[in-house]
């Protein structure tokens, strides 16, 4: 799944059943000096789509209910919210033609200080436990966003001239200071 969410060209993936953590920063790097700094960074034309068994070959095969695809930022000790990953998932300057549908995203906990600069963005360590976006436009679908913290935007966070196109989710179960889903 790392891998997926690294691709760098416009590519379709699905993604079997199970719960993932991230392996890798923004940057690629695998032991970042903060290990919370680890996410599943969308790269810009990935469409990516959970839910499936592992042996389908169309997306119209895959079964959200008996597939459940979970990408969690419980990277620490299990249920320790003070270890999570600071987001999820990391949209950064993505294109608009990003996708993501099909996922549970949970355990971010967006409650570092200062920032991080990707790609030439800076992006907040406080905002957007379950997913950041900055400068960035994904369409998600599908998607149980919950469990997730942050000092702004505990399942998501849209910064600068963001506006994802959000189908058919359920937001709900996060807390924050500020937009406790979004």
């Amino acid at each position: 799944l790392e891998s997926a969410l690294s691709c760098t060209t416009l590519d379709t993936i699905f993604v079997a059943r199970g719960t993932y953590f991230p392996s890798f920063d923004a940057t690629g790097n695998a032991a970042p000096a903060d290990p919370r700094e680890k996410t599943f960074y969308l790269r810009n034309g990935i469409k990516i789509f959970g839910g499936f068994a592992g042996i389908e070959t169309n997306l119209s095969q895959r079964d959200l209910l008996a597939n459940p695809t979970i990408l969690s930022g419980d990277i620490g000790a299990a249920g320790n919210y003070a270890d999570n990953c600071y987001h999820v998932i990391l949209s950064v300057s993505d294109g608009n033609t990003t996708e993501l549908d099909g996922f549970t995203i949970t355990g971010g906990n967006a409650d570092g200080a200062g920032t991080q600069l990707v790609e030439g963005w800076t992006i907040f360590r406080a905002f957007g436990g379950g997913i950041q976006n900055t400068n960035s436009s994904p369409q998600i679908r599908y998607c149980k966003i919950s469990g997730n913290k942050g000092g702004n935007g505990g399942g998501i966070s849209n910064y600068n001239n963001s506006a994802p196109a959000i189908f058919n989710c359920l937001v709900s179960g996060n807390t924050a200071n500020n937009g406790g889903g979004i």
